[in-house]
């Protein structure tokens, strides 16, 4: 009687070896798009409360906010204008691959600006950062203040 193993049995771990190895990268890249979703709420947050912090210390006698776009955001000064593209201030942060935004404001508008010295806003609204089917929603009430 010969010791080793047969073609057939080869065939047969290699082929199971296979199954379970794309199984695992399937759940590894599951796993990574909830982080991505994580991360880009932090972004979000972190930014909304940089722009609030600002126009609370009144920095450079300027209000601040958020400008929402697709799939980035940009922190910006305002003197009363409002968000404006080229300014030298604005802070662009990106949410990430595939990752939506979208703003619903009771003004409308794709802005929250808020006031100095008291850090409300009359843009109050909801955000919702969506990747595939995952969702994560930000809420901002009127007094500034930011839900999650």
């Amino acid at each position: 009687m010969e010791k080793g193993y047969t073609l057939i049995e080869l065939i047969i771990v290699v082929s199971v070896m296979m199954i379970l190895t794309g199984l695992a990268i399937f759940n590894l890249q599951s796993i990574g798009g909830g982080a991505n979703i994580e991360q880009a709420k932090t972004i979000v947050v972190a930014a909304l409360r940089e722009a609030a912090t600002s126009s609370r210390a009144v920095l450079d006698d300027q209000s601040w906010g958020v400008h929402f776009e697709t799939n980035k955001i940009i922190i910006f000064a305002s003197s009363g204008s409002g968000f404006s593209e080229t300014d030298s201030k604005n802070k662009v942060k990106l949410l990430g691959d595939n990752i939506t935004c979208d703003v619903v404001l009771s003004g409308g508008g794709n802005d929250i600006l808020f006031i100095k010295r008291t850090a409300g806003t009359d843009q109050p609204g909801t955000i919702t950062l969506s990747l595939g089917s995952d969702n994560k929603e930000i809420i901002i009430n009127s007094q500034g203040s930011i839900n999650y």
